[in-house]
């Protein structure tokens, strides 16, 4: 029978492979990209439509937020690609990435009422009163709408703090 491997209390950290929350962040954003790519090559046309029922302004946000998206596409990629091969970039587009959605939540935040307008609502099921359903989904699509926001900009203000201050990252995003 074999004993388990402990490594004593005082032994350092390995910082020669990605580990830790640096691992889940690089995975975090190989499934950001994959995600945004699924979204911008399947749900063109859906976006479009959604995009005309918005007013004016927030029409605009939303449509330099998909253009946007284009690049972070590239930039999520290549972040996830440097932190696995442990590149010094992968630093710099893992901070670009963040703070690109920080800003577009923050942009998005004064709109969020004109989005929940803009969602085609599903039809009342049949014995139920149209206008009191309309008004609980209509309620369930705002909440859902500002937790969202809230939680993407509290993701991208935690992504970004760790890439400033992590020791991991210093130490492991070397080459």
């Amino acid at each position: 029978m074999t004993t388990p491997q402990v490594s004593p209390a005082d032994a350092t950290p390995d910082y020669s492979k990605v580990r830790g929350w640096l691992l889940v962040f690089g995975i975090l954003a190989g499934l950001a990209f994959l995600d945004g790519l699924v979204s911008h090559v399947f749900l063109a046309d859906a976006q479009r439509e959604f995009n005309e029922r918005l007013p004016a302004t927030a029409a605009k946000v939303h449509l330099a937020g998909w253009y946007v998206g284009y690049l972070l596409l590239l930039v999520r990629l290549a972040a996830c690609v440097a932190i696995f091969r442990r590149l010094r970039i992968g630093r710099v587009l893992s901070l670009v990435s963040a703070g690109v959605t920080f800003l577009y939540g923050v942009a998005w935040m004064p709109f969020i009422g004109a989005l929940v307008d803009a969602t085609k609502l599903p039809p009342a099921p049949k014995g139920v009163d149209p206008v009191a359903y309309a008004k609980s989904v209509s309620v369930t699509i705002t909440v859902s709408a500002y937790a969202a926001a809230l939680i993407s900009l509290a993701y991208s203000v935690f992504v970004f703090l760790y890439f400033l201050r992590s020791e991991r990252v210093k130490r492991t995003l070397v080459n």
